[in-house]
């Protein structure tokens, strides 16, 4: 694994709460269904990712343990 800032997992985490939360503030008219995937990508994915900062000598990333 390259040390990155993000790497392809964690982009995938960002990317899938940034389409949740824009699905949510923009299709006003299927907002019962946006919370319904909200709360699943919540409890069922983020709940089991740890995120922290861990750094070598030159660089600082953001390191995760998935426990699924």
């Amino acid at each position: 694994m390259e040390d990155v800032f993000f790497d392809d997992k964690l982009k995938g985490y960002l990317s899938m709460a940034v389409k949740l939360r824009n699905r949510y503030t923009h299709d006003y008219y299927i907002r019962e269904e946006s919370e319904k995937l909200i709360e699943e990508f919540c409890f069922n994915r983020l709940a089991y990712l740890d995120i922290f900062l861990g750094e070598n000598k030159d660089k600082v990333i953001l390191k995760y343990k998935d426990k699924e």
